[in-house]
């Protein structure tokens, strides 16, 4: 658990940087990005961030639910006042994919890849989540982003569950190194967001470069799920944009930029 003395530190030490330039740490609320979109409206800086120890309604894509045990993993959001267009936005998720990549190797000796758009893997199972949510300010229609961040630390499978322990997987069970605390996991994760808060759009070439080193979509098979329709394909390379290039079975090829894509061998997907 985060002290009030580390999170002072944190402040202190983020007091030159954009990410965690405001620093709010809960015991507990219903989701950390509901809270941050409030200080959004309040008129909040770019760079805030809402900490909490425990989630009881934290959320993934498609409305699902995030596991947000006390005392097990970093739930976070932070708040994004780009100027860039909605279409530059969507590459603030695997941006952030990247910066949550380089803090985790960083502090431990995984390395982990990322399954296209979001997910943070390791040994084929999630160690991390990302939401990001874009609203324009109702007071000056310039447009926001939240990004919310889970990270998994100290589950066991029996926290996870049966079911969620196939797909889920924390540092604790990955890494023989003595993990960091919360709060230096917290410090390091927006020291490497600190160029997405501080520079976005700019930055693009470099995170589309690391990015491209983490994914491992590209070489797979894969299932294009859109609605009820369901494509095989095979995945040919991340795009400039960070959307997915495919050939499907006919031989054809498609950027993909939303929706759903499984890769075969990874949650269950064979």
């Amino acid at each position: 658990m985060i002290t009030p003395d580390e999170i002072e530190r944190i402040r202190n030490r983020m007091a030159g940087q954009v990410a965690g330039r405001e620093l709010y740490v809960y015991d507990s609320v219903t989701s950390t990005s509901d809270v941050l979109r409030d200080k959004m409206l309040l008129g909040a800086p770019g760079g805030t961030v809402v900490a909490a120890f425990t989630q009881t309604a934290g959320r993934g894509r498609k409305g699902r639910r995030f596991q947000s045990l006390r005392g097990k993993g970093l739930y976070f959001s932070l708040l994004l006042r780009p100027r860039c267009t909605p279409e530059e936005l969507s590459s603030v998720t695997p941006r952030t994919a990247v910066a949550v990549c380089e803090a985790v190797e960083w502090c431990t000796d995984v390395r982990p890849s990322i399954k296209w758009p979001n997910d943070v893997v390791c040994e084929g199972r999630k160690l991390c989540g990302i939401l990001t949510e874009a609203m324009p300010d109702p007071s000056d229609g310039s447009l926001c982003a939240i990004v919310g961040i889970g990270i998994n630390l100290y589950q066991t499978d029996a926290d996870f569950g049966p079911e969620l322990s196939k797909v889920a997987v924390s540092l604790a069970s990955l890494s023989p190194r003595v993990l960091p605390s919360e709060s230096t996991m917290l410090e390091t994760v927006l020291r490497c967001l600190d160029p997405l808060a501080a520079e976005f759009p700019a930055g693009h070439a470099r995170a589309l470069e690391l990015y491209r080193s983490h994914c491992l979509n590209p070489g797979r098979e894969v299932l294009i799920l859109s609605g009820s329709e369901r494509r095989p394909a095979k995945c040919l390379g991340v795009n400039d944009d960070f959307s997915l290039l495919v050939q499907y079975e006919d031989g054809s090829s498609a950027s993909v930029s939303s929706g759903e894509v499984s890769v075969r061998g990874l949650y269950g997907y064979t």
